[in-house]
């Protein structure tokens, strides 16, 4: 299988879309807001997300 993994103890990889959890316990600041905006943005999804492997929600 050729599957992204952690280590031979843990094969394969999720399939499909995994979206974003935010715990209801979470401190929302400017910082969390801003981070959020940046990745949730069309050019993190074509580019950052792409060149690292990961499968893009555009």
């Amino acid at each position: 299988m050729d599957t992204p993994h952690i280590h031979d103890d843990y094969p394969g990889s999720i399939i499909g879309g995994t979206d974003i959890a935010i715990l209801v316990r979470a401190k929302v600041c400017n910082a969390m807001r801003d981070h959020l905006l940046w990745f949730l943005s069309p050019d993190v999804h074509a580019g950052f997300i792409s060149a690292h492997d990961g499968q893009p929600g555009l």
